[in-house]
């Protein structure tokens, strides 16, 4: 540990990586330098430190290894530039991990409104069934249908459709009964009856 040119800091990064790379130690030591600010603003977005070290620790990794690579291209702000780094890797990682918010008590729980909705699955299966029943429709019927669902009165139906609203809703429910009849056929067919 004693090359390495942090070994009494809160992270440690040492000499050299996994794959034999150089780290430098002026980023090394801009990293923590900055690693308190950096820790907390990953803490802020619910990234737990250990993530945030990892992230700090690739990034430290990459920037050796550029600057290994092309010495003419100093970054003049290390702090900056990882603070914009991480920060990047910080909010890409909190989009994709759905975070779980804990709280202390039944009370507190009860407090919350979503985690009162008993409804939710009644209506995930309503959703499916609705777009099962769609996929059954001949097009007259699914298009009354839609015209329906946008809020079109059956009079606005009507005129769309050139004819007149008892038409217009006596040829919707046959497109339903046919819709119906189409999907007892094919449980049917699928249960072998």
């Amino acid at each position: 540990m004693d090359d390495s040119p942090n070994s009494s800091e809160p992270l440690w990064f040492p000499k050299r990586d996994k794959n034999g790379g150089v780290f430098k130690k002026n980023i090394a030591q801009a990293a923590l330098k900055d690693w308190d600010r950096l820790r907390e603003y990953a803490a802020r977005r619910r990234i737990d430190s250990s993530f945030a070290a990892d992230i700090l620790e690739n990034i430290v990794k990459s920037m050796s290894a550029g600057r290994h690579r092309s010495s003419g291209n100093a970054v003049r702000n290390p702090e900056s530039y990882i603070f914009a780094r991480f920060a990047r890797r910080i909010k890409r990682l909190a989009i994709k991990e759905r975070r779980v918010d804990y709280v202390g008590t039944l009370n507190e729980l009860a407090s919350y409104t979503a985690a009162q909705d008993w409804e939710w699955p009644l209506r995930v299966m309503n959703s499916i069934r609705v777009r099962e029943i769609i996929s059954y429709m001949d097009p007259e019927t699914r298009s009354t249908y839609w015209l329906r669902t946008q809020g079109l009165s059956w009079k606005e139906v009507a005129r769309r459709q050139g004819t007149l609203v008892n038409t217009a809703t006596k040829a919707y429910e046959r497109g339903l009964e046919r819709t119906r009849e189409r999907m007892r056929l094919t449980e049917q067919d699928e249960h072998g009856s």
